[in-house]
C-alpha cells in the first residue's frame, strides 16, 4: 500500500505541474492520498465497493476508447507472423511468457480470502466470480495484444 500511496503522490504531483504549473511537494500529495483512502473506508467499505467499481468503469471506458480503434486494424498475418523476413521466427513462444502475467492480473492471491468472507459457504457463487473475472481480464488482455 504504502508504494502505491507513494507513487500516486509524485503521478500526481507531475500532473498538476505540467498542466496546471504548480508545484505540489509529492509527500504531502501522498499523505492526502492517504487520508482520503482511510477516511472513505473507515466511512463505510460500501462506499470504497463502489469508488473501485466506478474507478474500473472508467478503466474500461479509457482503454476502449484508446484502442477500440487497433481492434480493425490488425491482421492475422500479423499475428501469425506471416510476413516475417527472417525464416523459422514465430510469436508463439512468446505466448509463454504472457501467461503469468495474465493469470496474475486477476489478484486472486489477494482476493480470495474477501471474496470468501463475502461469499460464505456459496462456493458456487465463489467459483463463477473467480471464472468470470479471469476470463474478462484474460480477455482484456487478448485485445491489448491484438491492438499492440
Amino acid at each position: 500500500t504504502y508504494a502505491y500511496i507513494s507513487a500516486n503522490g509524485a503521478i500526481i504531483s507531475e500532473t498538476v505541474s505540467m498542466n496546471l504549473g504548480y508545484h505540489a511537494n509529492p509527500r504531502i500529495v501522498g499523505i492526502c492520498t492517504a487520508i482520503f483512502v482511510a477516511s472513505v473506508l473507515w466511512l463505510s467499505s460500501l462506499a470504497a465497493s463502489r469508488i473501485t467499481s466506478l474507478f474500473l468503469g472508467l478503466k474500461v471506458i479509457s482503454f476502449v476508447t484508446v484502442f477500440g480503434s487497433f481492434l480493425f486494424q490488425g491482421g492475422y498475418s500479423i499475428l501469425r507472423d506471416g510476413t516475417s523476413s527472417t525464416a523459422g521466427t514465430s510469436y508463439f513462444p512468446y505466448i509463454f511468457m504472457g501467461l503469468p502475467v495474465c493469470l496474475a492480473s486477476f489478484g486472486v492471491h489477494g482476493n480470495i480470502p474477501s471474496l470468501i468472507i463475502c461469499y460464505g459457504e456459496r462456493e458456487d457463487k465463489l467459483l463463477t466470480s473467480v471464472v468470470f473475472w479471469s476470463l474478462l481480464a484474460l480477455l482484456i488482455y487478448l485485445s491489448w495484444l491484438y491492438c499492440t
